[in-house]
């Protein structure tokens, strides 16, 4: 599977569709603020999650990341 299919982007990737820092994403996916897995030592980030919160924000809705992890944890 090539990266640009893949289910999970790595904190860096994540944090790149996001504009943000890497240690922003860290911060958040360990404060459990955002949806992740942990693999070992290594978390990932669902790629749907960040690209359905880009939608939201394009369409002109704010947002509050954790109130919208929330909603989506809770689907």
């Amino acid at each position: 599977m090539q990266k640009e299919n893949c289910p999970l982007l790595t904190l860096m990737q994540a944090a790149t569709m996001l504009g943000v820092s890497r240690m922003t994403v860290d911060r958040a996916v360990k404060a459990g603020e955002i949806p992740s897995v942990k693999f070992r030592r290594t978390y990932k980030v669902p790629r749907n999650f960040v690209e359905r919160l880009i939608n939201v924000v394009e369409s002109g809705e704010s947002v509050v990341v954790e109130e919208y992890a929330a909603a989506w944890k809770a689907r």
